[in-house]
């Protein structure tokens, strides 16, 4: 059995993306039949040997998990059979998605002469899809000040 170089990478696996291909022989001239022993995670497709992804294994790895390993067993209508076992790692990659930013400046007026400080210009909302924490700071307030958003 021949596990498939992936990667498989968190949040782009898919159900169905091939993860070994199994080949056995038999030399009285049997014809093989594929079984594989977790069937929750991986599918086989009996008559060629591929194994590939279910959705069950697909969110395994799209949620950060490792798989199983798994066993591919070979039987012959003569009779015979032969099992390897095989261990796919997915690669240690997570996604970092992008934040975004949201500025909405507030609809004045603001006239000079009765403008005070601490007076709100705009308002702002930010999103992490990954769930960190976000932080806002001004790095300019002497003259027109701009936003910046960090992710810790």
């Amino acid at each position: 059995m021949t596990p498939v170089d992936g990667p498989f990478v968190e949040d782009s696996t898919n159900a169905g993306d091939t993860v070994a291909t199994s080949t056995a022989n038999d030399p009285d001239g049997g014809d093989i039949t594929y079984t594989i022993d977790d069937t929750t995670n991986y599918a086989i497709d009996a008559s060629t040997g591929t194994v590939t992804l279910t959705a069950a294994g697909a969110a395994v790895v799209n949620g950060g998990g490792n798989l199983p390993d798994f066993t591919v067993t070979a039987a012959s209508t003569t009779g015979q059979t032969s099992s390897a076992t095989a261990n796919v790692n997915p690669a240690d990659t997570d996604t970092n998605e992008p934040l975004t930013l949201t500025v909405t400046p507030v609809d004045g007026p603001f006239v000079e002469d009765s403008t005070n400080a601490g007076d709100t210009v705009a308002t702002s909302t930010a999103n992490d899809p990954d769930g960190g924490d976000i932080t806002y700071t001004i790095d300019d307030t002497t003259t027109m000040p701009s936003m910046h958003l960090l992710e810790q």
